[in-house]
């Protein structure tokens, strides 16, 4: 659960510090007023690449942003989850109720990029593979994906968890195309060589047969000299 989020100096927000209930929480405001700046500033405390490199971001006049934000882990899957991954980096969490992740990233005039877990610094690819655990972000409209057909078949296969037979079904398949191409091109050669066979064994023929009607060819070469 998101518990906390803190700017600094991100885009056109000096300071903001927000703590979220374990409840709902509601963010409103006229139409230009920031509320899209939260979602892109947890966005990018999840390793997002900044178009256009990090001073398209930094407030003016200062030199760093800085974002921060707070998870409480309290659901035990989610933890035991969160602490595979970050396992693989020597990165330890304890598997408690109050066990708490601390994410910040913080952005430099000088192209500085560097984030952080717990006061640590870590790539940017560790938050990306931490973002599908802690946050699911849900677009305008995008219920609207539900209904292209398009999409369906990628929805059954998620929900029968058919994702791995998938992978392998795509394998055999690409497999089976290159074999298939493969044997397009054989064909095509052997057609083109049975042609090329076809016009000598007809040429030779032709020869033969004028041959015949002129005589011998050193009969042909007196002829002709």
């Amino acid at each position: 659960m998101l518990a906390r989020l803190e700017i600094s100096n991100f885009l056109f927000i000096e300071k903001a510090i927000v703590e979220f209930s374990p409840k709902v929480n509601v963010i409103t405001g006229e139409t230009g007023a920031g509320k899209s700046l939260f979602l892109s500033a947890l966005k990018a405390v999840f390793g997002e690449k900044i178009k256009g490199g990090a001073n398209t971001t930094i407030r003016l006049g200062a030199d760093e942003a800085v974002l921060r934000s707070v998870f409480f882990l309290k659901n035990k899957a989610q933890r035991h989850s969160l602490m595979k991954i970050l396992h693989k980096w020597d990165i330890l969490i304890h598997d408690g109720d109050d066990q708490q992740l601390n994410l910040s990233r913080n952005l430099r005039r000088n192209g500085s990029d560097t984030c952080f877990i717990d006061k640590r610094e870590v790539p940017h690819e560790l938050l990306s593979q931490l973002a599908p655990l802690l946050l699911d972000i849900h677009s305008q409209r995008q219920n609207q994906y539900l209904l292209k057909s398009e999409n369906h078949l990628h929805f059954y296969d998620s929900y029968l968890r058919l994702a791995p037979k998938r992978k392998a079904y795509r394998h055999v398949f690409r497999d089976l195309q290159e074999q298939a191409e493969k044997l397009k091109t054989f064909q095509q050669t052997t057609h083109e060589d049975s042609q090329q066979k076809e016009f000598l064994n007809y040429t030779v023929s032709e020869l033969s047969k004028a041959l015949k009607h002129i005589g011998d060819y050193s009969g042909l070469k007196q002829k002709l000299s």
